[in-house]
């Protein structure tokens, strides 16, 4: 038979402490994943985009929850690309990246 100490019901309290630290460090890894991968996202959607209006031809739709402006500056094609973490959502601000190519296509005279 064991006996109550003074120790009795500490590894209890230590769960209740550590326990949502845990969970909240395993949050944080999940919205980090995210925001990482919503940054490939954005960055391939810029590539794609400018490649395309490079070529003179339309741009595959971009992903959901990302958006792609392209500017055409004289002979450089520039994109730019948005995107958030679904998790962080605002809170993670906006992911960017951009893109440039020549133009490979004739204006128009």
């Amino acid at each position: 038979m064991r006996r109550a100490g003074p120790e009795s019901g500490m590894v209890t309290a230590e769960i209740a402490v550590a326990l949502p630290a845990v969970i909240a460090v395993c949050v944080l890894l999940v919205g980090l994943a995210q925001g990482g991968a919503a940054k490939i996202q954005a960055c391939d959607a810029a590539r794609v985009s400018v490649r395309a209006a490079a070529i003179g031809e339309a741009a595959p739709p971009p992903r959901r929850g990302v958006s792609v402006e392209v500017v055409t500056e004289g002979e450089w094609v520039s994109a730019y690309a948005r995107s958030s973490a679904p998790l962080l959502g605002d809170l993670g601000g906006a992911l960017t990246c951009e893109a440039h190519a020549l133009s490979e296509t004739v204006p128009a005279s």
